[in-house]
């Protein structure tokens, strides 16, 4: 009789711990970052970090009005002025910082810090109360103040009053009267953003890497 040969026991393959926590890590820090701005402690900061134009949650803004906004800013950015606006209609659209409706030049103030680094970026927050400004050249700066305040904080008239403004930067800049309209493009937000993302990477590839050199290790190695 033949005696049987004892089964050889299959050997499982365990993805590392370590592989696990950086996917894992990784995973979360997508998640955090891809979630509404809703969620977020001012939610203009970061949605600046990736359009030109925070239109507000509380009151909602007609396409045509939009694309004509911008359109006006696009104008501006192809001449130089790269130009990030806030149009916030209720205390609700500044998220956690609601402290700052109603005083839109202390709430340009504060984007400024969320979103400058080394050289300003132009800004331009409109609310019921009027503007607010930040890095705009002197010339920007004086059309702001002969642009009529919104009439009302319904998404359409902060839109109106914006488009009214960039309408004029857009004139001044073509002619050449508005100075040094250049600002730079570098923000500390963006920089955030790049670190985070190659950090997520980082961790994504280091969790792969771990993976695979398992799966292809020899069994009792």
């Amino acid at each position: 009789m033949i005696a049987r040969q004892p089964r050889k026991r299959r050997r499982t393959r365990r993805v590392p711990a370590l592989a696990w926590l950086a996917i894992l890590a990784g995973a979360l820090l997508v998640l955090g970052h891809a979630g509404p701005a809703r969620a977020d402690g001012d939610p203009a900061s970061d949605e600046l970090i990736a359009q030109n134009v925070f239109y507000p949650y509380s009151s909602p803004v007609s396409p045509r009005a939009q694309r004509q906004l911008n359109a006006e800013v696009t104008t501006a950015h192809r001449d130089g002025l790269f130009l990030k606006i806030a149009l916030i209609a209720r205390p609700s659209d500044l998220g956690s910082i609601t402290a700052l409706y109603g005083s839109p030049q202390r709430y340009a103030q504060f984007l400024d810090t969320e979103l400058s680094l080394n050289r300003k970026i132009p800004l331009l927050v409109v609310m019921r109360a009027g503007f607010g400004t930040e890095g705009l050249p002197a010339a920007l700066q004086r059309a702001v103040l002969d642009t009529r305040p919104p009439g009302s904080g319904t998404g359409t008239s902060l839109t109106s009053a914006a488009s009214s403004a960039v309408s004029k930067f857009d004139s001044l800049l073509a002619a050449g009267h508005a100075g040094r309209a250049s600002a730079g493009r570098s923000s500390g937000a963006s920089t955030r953003m790049i670190l985070l993302l190659a950090l997520i990477l980082a961790a994504l590839v280091v969790g792969g890497l771990l993976i695979v050199s398992r799966v292809l290790s020899p069994p009792g190695a």
